[in-house]
């Protein structure tokens, strides 16, 4: 095929294509002038493409199972092989892993190979990010204050982001709103 031919014992094809599948004669001649003839027949499997990793991170730990995901290849043989950042592989016969309830331990390069009919792909990779769970805010006891009164709700935890919500269609993104001047209907449970 593609025009080959050599003289050598043992000739080596590099950089092989589909374009260099077929058969291969060879015809051997030895020193009385005799010949004899051999074909071997060689087929050229494709080499998967390196992989992408389409994943649902990032999100905290605890709230979600993580999945990670790459496009499916068919052949007679082919797995998926995963490298996890703790350096443990996870091979599977679909193109999908999934690790239950992730925590911020899985966090991490992840990378895959994608083996196909003897052929094995260049690495994929892409870092994951699982992040902490935030502490429970801390919020006042419950108190009870008199009509006309002001509500002074506060937290000393720490945060980038604070929603309260509460009675009357109360709601507040400071980390220490009041309610002032409160009336029966701001009674109730007021939550962070």
């Amino acid at each position: 095929p593609n025009n080959f031919t050599s003289h050598l014992e043992n000739p080596v094809i590099p950089n092989v294509n589909p374009s260099h599948a077929g058969s291969y004669i060879l015809t051997v001649t030895d020193s009385f002038g005799c010949q004899a003839i051999s074909t071997v027949e060689v087929t050229i499997y494709p080499k998967p493409q390196t992989p992408t990793i389409a994943h649902n991170a990032p999100f905290c730990e605890g709230t979600s199972d993580l999945t990670l995901s790459t496009q499916a290849y068919f052949g007679t043989d082919v797995r998926y092989i995963w490298t996890l950042p703790n350096g443990s592989m996870d091979t599977t016969l679909v193109p999908s892993l999934v690790l239950p309830n992730a925590t911020v331990n899985d966090t991490g390069l992840y990378s895959l190979v994608i083996f196909v009919d003897g052929c094995l792909s260049l690495p994929g990779a892409e870092v994951i990010r699982i992040y902490p769970t935030p502490a429970i805010a801390n919020v006042p006891a419950d108190f009870a204050v008199c009509e006309g009164d002001d509500i002074i709700l506060s937290t000393t935890t720490v945060a980038t982001g604070y929603v309260w919500s509460g009675p009357n269609g109360f709601s507040s993104n400071l980390q220490s709103p009041s309610v002032l001047n409160a009336s029966l209907v701001d009674a109730g449970a007021y939550s962070l």
